[in-house]
């Protein structure tokens, strides 16, 4: 049988051991530190993916398609892409998509040379709809604005003036006399 174990001795850190201090460090910035950084290498995978897009791709498919967005997993394996285009019109958005799935072994070979890390991401292409969806709200806004500045009857281009002030008052704000 063992005997009763001896207290441990007292340490100038306070009676915890700096092993056991340096545990506690590490985990409480490690924490905060991966999310940082795979925002920090997801906007470097952007930054590139769009690089090399303008610069490097012939592709007439890919012709104006941007990196709006990229999202990578906790351990940096997989990039998920959301591309769009600047072309004026964009019928169906699989043809870009096939277009980047085609260009991916290429995409991947120039972000390991651009990027420091040990596995160089997966990359998946989704088309980002969020600018058509802006432009749509921004034309049914713009458009029910029209008809409510027709109905009150506000006169010049800029808004102001007509037989009626501001808000569809009388100017003099009396009634009307004939004189």
């Amino acid at each position: 049988m063992a005997g009763p174990r001896a207290p441990p001795e007292k340490t100038a850190d306070g009676g915890r051991g700096v092993k056991r201090q340096r545990e506690h460090r590490r985990g409480s910035s490690a924490a905060a530190t991966p999310g940082r950084r795979v925002e920090r290498v997801a906007g470097e995978v952007q930054r590139l993916l769009s690089s090399l897009l303008v610069q490097r791709i012939s592709d007439p498919r890919l012709a104006q398609v941007i990196a709006t967005r990229v999202r990578l997993t906790p351990d940096l394996r997989l990039a998920r892409v959301w591309v769009h285009s600047l072309a004026a019109e964009v019928g169906d958005p699989e043809p870009i998509l096939r277009g980047l799935d085609a260009a991916g072994p290429f995409f991947r070979h120039e972000l390991a040379a651009g990027l420091d890390l040990r596995f160089t991401p997966e990359l998946r292409f989704y088309w980002d709809d969020q600018l058509d969806e802006t432009r749509r709200i921004a034309s049914l806004l713009r458009d029910a604005k029209r008809p409510a500045e027709s109905e009150h009857g506000v006169g010049g281009e800029d808004g102001i003036g007509g037989e009626h002030g501001v808000g569809g008052e009388d100017v003099d704000g009396g009634e009307d006399v004939d004189e």
